[in-house]
């Protein structure tokens, strides 16, 4: 027989009659909790829900950025229709999408569609399905970079030369950038050169970059993922499929360091000659966003990821095996838990719900309450992103409440 005992245990929760000893804390969030932490996520992260409605001008506000956002990806809700995508440093009337590998579509036609990036918002038009048909309910991911008041951007301070900038060199100078310290997201348009040889592409952030992607904007090209959440960044998934992670092939990467990004040279996806790309580049910010990997267990109670703050937007994808697609959840469309409206990143498909694949949002992470293998096959790695509504707790001793 073994016998019970009641143990009470002192971490802190009130005064000890001694102090800890040297080098030790109380246990409590106050000295766990990061030196530095982004307390007001969304003045640089949005989400935007809206109702098209035909007109040849529409604006939609709803941000609270306090400028325009830099980055901003629409999907039609009913429809089956495109991923549509927008950036400041291409510039209106350039449009992307991640369901196709096809090049940038550029013209009239496309700025009509998406006309402006205006403060705490943008603006659409026409009668097009991918931003502004009648009716239709449609959301907006937006994200705040580095400005727009040159050609580039720097934590809101524009340059005509990237030289001016003072951003370290690569060996690939940019055509363009708009690059966010703070926030950990630049965005880096450049010219692909073929000399044989790797090169170095700077992303202009303070360190190392957890998630990046490139596009070609020339040609048709896979959009191309890398995250150090996997084998350290050398593997490669592909963001208008639903391939898992790719080993040793043409694209390739290294880890990128404090400055760059490595690729090799001549291959259509990332760094062809001639040919003109954008990348996107994030980096981990306590409170504002973390990017990293779970190891699903096939149980309706899946694994509880711990993000350190409250996701406003959550995206992920089984990395370890092909035939997954790229999962979306957010806090806008779905207010309460559980959270069931998803939509896919790499597909067309109108938005779905369901309470049987559905996640929870709590104040400092998010849990996987699905068996299916798409969201939680046992013994597979699935990557994770994201961003967050409110940090679990804030410099000022505040912080996320629960759904």
């Amino acid at each position: 027989h073994t016998p019970n005992y009641d143990t009470v245990v002192n971490f802190g929760q009130k005064p000890f009659k001694f102090p800890p000893p040297d080098g030790f804390q109380p246990l409590n969030a106050a000295n766990v909790r990061p030196v530095n932490v982004i307390s007001r996520p969304d003045q640089y992260v949005g989400i935007i829900t809206y109702v098209g409605d035909d007109a040849t001008s529409h604006s939609i506000k709803g941000l609270n950025f306090n400028a325009a956002p830099d980055f901003v990806w629409i999907k039609n809700r009913d429809q089956t229709e495109k991923q549509i995508l927008h950036d400041t440093v291409r510039g209106v009337g350039n449009t992307l999408y991640t369901t196709s590998t096809q090049a940038a579509d550029t013209g009239s036609t496309y700025s009509d569609r998406y006309q402006s990036f205006d403060f705490n918002g943008f603006t659409v038009g026409t009668t097009h399905s991918g931003t502004n048909s009648d009716g239709d309910d449609f959301v907006a991911w937006c994200w705040r970079a580095g400005g727009n008041k040159n050609t580039f951007n720097v934590d809101d301070v524009g340059y005509a030369t990237f030289a001016a900038s003072g951003t370290t060199a690569g060996t690939i100078t940019p055509t363009g950038t708009s690059i966010g310290t703070k926030q950990g997201f630049s965005i880096i348009k450049y010219a692909g050169t073929d000399t044989g040889s790797s090169q170095t592409i700077p992303h202009g952030l303070n360190e190392p970059p957890v998630f990046w992607v490139f596009k070609n904007l020339s040609q048709a090209g896979d959009w191309i993922v890398y995250t150090t959440a996997i084998d350290g960044g050398s593997d490669y998934l592909k963001l208008n499929a639903t391939d898992g992670a790719n080993s040793g092939v043409s694209p390739w990467s290294t880890a990128p360091t404090n400055s760059v990004i490595t690729v090799g040279t001549n291959n259509v996806d990332t760094c062809n000659d001639g040919d003109n790309y954008v990348m996107y580049a994030w980096h981990n910010v306590p409170g504002l966003q973390k990017f990293g990997a779970y190891i699903g267990n096939a149980s309706s109670d899946g694994p509880f990821i711990e993000t350190g703050m409250k996701p406003a937007l959550v995206v992920f994808k089984k990395s370890s095996e092909g035939g997954d697609p790229w999962l979306v959840y957010d806090a806008t469309r779905d207010t309460h838990n559980p959270t069931a409206k998803r939509l896919f990143w790499n597909a067309t498909n109108s938005e779905q719900e369901s309470n049987d694949y559905a996640i929870d949002i709590y104040s400092n992470g998010f849990k996987i309450r699905t068996s299916d293998g798409s969201w939680n096959k046992s013994g597979e790695t699935f990557i994770y992103m994201a961003w967050a509504e409110a940090p679990t707790i804030d410099l000022f001793g505040g912080g996320a409440n629960a759904r």
